[in-house]
């Protein structure tokens, strides 16, 4: 086993040993407000002191719905870890067997693009022609 598996493995270790502290907690915790249901607290005229006992309930259910949310945190987490953790040793065992090609990328080729230009040219000549008749009128 490589240092990852190891880490891997010590990491469940101490997980399943706080879950199993925290659903150990959870159990007292159920237990102790049965018995709370049960054998309600008196005072000293004999009434049953409801208050006291609800809020003790209510926050056996809170902290009992926070371990169990923890839990399953957790769990997730080692699943993540235990899947990452495998995909690593993969990768590390595929690149010690040089088996990673990597995928060539495609050479262009080459094109040719063609242009062909034509110009026309008109040439228009325009003739002017001016005639100037000129009249003279002498009167005495």
């Amino acid at each position: 086993m490589d240092d990852s598996q190891i880490f891997l493995v010590d990491f469940l270790a101490r997980w399943s040993t706080v879950l199993e502290r925290r659903i150990d907690e959870a159990r007292l915790r159920k237990s102790r407000t049965e018995e709370i249901n049960v054998c309600p607290a008196r005072d000293e005229h004999g009434e049953a002191k409801e208050k006291e006992r609800q809020k003790e309930r209510k926050l056996m259910k809170h902290q009992t719905a926070a371990a169990a949310a923890a839990a399953a945190a957790t769990a997730t987490l080692a699943t993540y870890y235990y899947y990452y953790f495998q995909l690593l040793t993969a990768a590390a065992a595929a690149a010690a067997d040089n088996t990673i090609t990597p995928t060539p990328t495609p050479t262009p080729t080459p094109t040719t693009t063609t242009t062909t230009a034509t110009t026309t040219t008109t040439t228009t000549t325009t003739t002017t022609t001016t005639t100037t008749n000129t009249t003279t009128i002498i009167t005495s």
